[in-house]
This record gives structure tokens, sequence and C-alpha cells, in this order.
């Protein structure tokens, strides 16, 4: 069934992505690819998985950002969703929730620690499993011990793998399109594009198709609403923290050897990722067109480590002038 969403732009950009895409270097595919799918993550959080799938909708999330109405959700989360919940929360606000709906509701109970296993006991027939492509039951046992000598017991999983994702990474699939097409064009105008395809062996196609794909772009929603893009790839595309250039060369073989901020320090990590503007909120779906940019990994950083302190780039620019005078 197709889903239902923001409808996408010109029929024939997308025939001319798809088309356009088959001559990439295989990174810029895989990045353009990945732009459709979440983040992954560990546990009952997925590895890699459509971001148009089921979600999971954190119960702090439901009461706080989505006001406990279950209508939103039913309108926007297309492909369907659960609430989750820890022990505590469960026992806490579930009943409160069931009498609002006017009965029960999809959900998952997730248990991340043995301590939460003796105060808050389950039924085992309560498990959640896969049952013809259904989840039957509602507890995941979610424990990772990283006490080496396991006097608390070791890591323990129980439950089905990978069957949601969260709900701030969510886009219709209209809208993740959306986003690859808008994301084709930075990639045509990062610096170094055009010398590429004007040695691939068929340039002569490929620079027919990129141009016809530029010109339609151009009198496209996609450009003509969207100030950020307008901005960000005026000249050449640019990073939108640190506002530098974007080589092309960088998303073939721009990878940061050793990057010690990962759990397994050894991965790599590229130095062109997508970056959003606004940060992934639960309910607002900005996993968008008008949100998504390709930027630097350095630029990424920054902005975190900012969002810690509330400053913006401007604000630490100030600040180390005035510190220096």
């Amino acid at each position: 069934m197709k889903k239902k969403g923001k409808k996408t732009f010109g029929g024939s950009l997308s025939d001319l992505y798809s088309s356009i895409f088959t001559f990439l270097p295989d990174p810029i595919k895989t990045k353009l690819t990945k732009s459709g799918l979440d983040r992954g993550g560990d546990g009952i959080y997925t590895k890699r998985r459509k971001r148009n799938d089921v979600v999971f909708v954190p119960y702090s999330s439901f009461i706080n950002a989505y006001g406990a109405n279950f209508d939103t959700l039913d309108s926007l989360y297309k492909e369907g969703y659960f609430i989750l919940f820890s022990p505590k929360e469960f026992n806490d606000g579930y009943e409160t929730l069931r009498n609002s709906r006017g009965g029960d509701f999809p959900k998952i109970v997730r248990y991340q620690d043995y301590a939460e296993k003796e105060t808050y006991p389950y039924n085992p027939s309560d498990i959640a499993k896969k049952e013809n492509g259904k989840i039957v039951g509602f507890v995941v046992v979610d424990i990772k011990n990283l006490d080496k000598h396991k006097n608390k017991g070791g890591n323990e999983w129980t439950g089905p793998k990978l069957i949601a994702q969260h709900d701030f990474d969510y886009a219709t699939s209209d809208e993740i399109l959306n986003v690859k097409l808008c994301l084709l064009f930075q990639i045509i105008k990062t610096v170094g594009f055009f010398d590429w395809a004007n040695n691939h062996p068929k340039s002569a196609i490929l620079l027919s198709l990129v141009n016809d794909y530029v010109e339609k772009f151009y009198q496209s929603p996609l450009w003509l609403e969207n100030p950020n893009l307008q901005k960000f790839t005026q000249g050449f595309t640019k990073c939108p923290v640190l506002i530098v250039e974007l080589m092309f060369n960088d998303l073939i073989e721009g990878t940061i050897e050793g990057d010690d901020g990962r759990e397994n320090w050894n991965r790599t990590a590229t130095k062109i990722n997508l970056h959003h503007i606004d940060r992934l909120i639960s309910g607002k779906l900005n996993h968008n067109h008008k949100n998504v940019f390709l930027g630097t990994s350095a630029g990424n950083t920054i902005d975190s480590a900012l969002f810690q302190y509330g400053w913006t780039l401007e604000d630490l620019i100030r600040n180390h002038t005035i510190g220096s005078n």
C-alpha cells in the first residue's frame, strides 16, 4: 500500500535521479541510501531500517511532545507505532493511558537492568515475540552488563530484534525521496564534481543527465521554496556549520581513521556527514528536504558540543574574541 505523505515534486526529477545514481561511486550511493534509513542502535533499537517504518514513541515523548494524544500518532505514523515504556513508567502510567484510549494500544516495556526485574516482575507469557510478522506480547529484556566479573549477571536479551525505530528519525516515503533529490543537487554542487564527471568513461551521457537534472531542479519547489538550500549551495555546497566549501573527493575517499569517539575505537568516520539544521525532535518529523544537508564531520562535532551550552558558532567566536582582548 502506498504511504500517504507530502507530495514529491516532478516525476522527471525522480527518473533523472535514478539514472544519475547508477553512475555515482559506491561511497556516494551509500550516503544517499543511508539518508532514507534511521541511525540504528543496539537492542530493540534497529540497525539501519527505513525511516518510514514502525516507530517507538517513548512514553515521556508521548506525554510531553504529543500531549498524550493518540489521534496525533495515528495520523503521523501510517505504518504504526509502539509506546515505549520503562517498567516504572508502565507501572505508573499505563492504566491511565489505556482508560483515555478506551482500550489497549501497541506498547513495549523495556527492562534494562536487573533491579527493574526485581522491582517490577513480569509474567513470562508477556515476553514479546513475532508471529506471522506481527509482535505478540509486550515485554523486552535488554540488559547490557559491562561488569567483566558479571557479579550481577551478564548481558541478557529476550524478545524479537529489529522491531521498530525511534520516532524522531521518522519520515514519510515521499519525504525520503525529496531528501535524496536535494542531496543529489548538493553533491553536484560540491567542488570537483564536474572534474570527476568530465573524466568519467561515459561523461557525455552523465553530463547530459546532470545538466537536465539541475535545470529541472531549479524550476521545482524543492529549490524555489527552500531558502536554506539556496543559501548553502550558493557558488559551491557549503557545510551549514563551518560555512566551508565541500569537496567531492571527500565524499568518495574522506574517511577519518581511528575515531576515538566511537564505542569501537578502530571504526572509521566520514569527513562529510548528514546534518540536520534543526535538531531531530519527537513529533516534528524534521528529517525533511528543508532540514537535511551535507556538512563536515568537524561541523557536526562542534555543533553537538555547542548544543551542550546552548551556544551558536557565532556565540563561540564572539566569546573567544572578547576573551582574547
